[in-house]
């Protein structure tokens, strides 16, 4: 990614930052949205969200995370 960035005239040092904060940003988000459906009531669902929730947060956005810092 900072290829890319250097590629289109941004220093690393600033696309670092902004890389850096993207994915602080989507994880705190990940981690809250889990937050607030764990806190909500029970219903049929609920087990099945919180699985596909946390596998996206594990998965996809670990491995999204990885790349993007590469």
């Amino acid at each position: 990614m900072l290829n890319v960035a250097q590629e289109l005239g941004i220093k690393a040092a600033v696309a670092g930052r902004e890389i850096d904060r993207i994915i602080t940003n989507i994880t705190r988000f990940s981690e809250q949205l889990i937050r607030e459906v764990e806190a909500t009531d029970n219903y049929d669902a609920k087990p099945e969200e919180l699985r596909m929730l946390r596998k996206i947060k594990n998965l996809a956005i670990s491995e999204f995370t990885k790349q993007i810092q590469q």
